[in-house]
């Protein structure tokens, strides 16, 4: 098991993700640790698992924030889902027009 790497120069959604799936992994590991998670059960834990697993993240990025540049890495997700947003926005009045001409052709 490894810590998420260092930030590379250029930041992509490829390494958030990648490192978002590998803190997740650790965290499920460090929990599986934990003899009285264990002790509940295979039922108890997959439930457990699906009800707070964003809590269990959350709790992995606080520990490797000073890896991560967690500052840096939220402003990219940011500047990711402004640009979806817009790119959806710029497409919109596009299909709509397309649409209407049809409709009306």
């Amino acid at each position: 098991l490894t810590m998420p790497s260092p930030m590379p120069e250029f930041l992509n959604v490829h390494y958030i993700c990648e490192s978002a799936s590998r803190l997740l992994f650790l965290s499920m590991h460090w929990a599986r640790s934990i003899p009285a998670f264990s002790a509940l059960g295979q039922e108890a834990n997959t439930s457990l698992v699906r009800a707070c697993w964003n809590e269990l993240f959350i709790l992995g990025l606080a520990q490797c924030a000073h890896v991560m540049n967690l500052s840096t890495i939220l402003a990219a997700i940011i500047n990711h889902l402004q640009s979806s947003v817009q790119d959806g926005m710029d497409q919109r009045p596009r299909h709509h027009l397309t649409t209407n001409c049809l409709e009306r052709g």
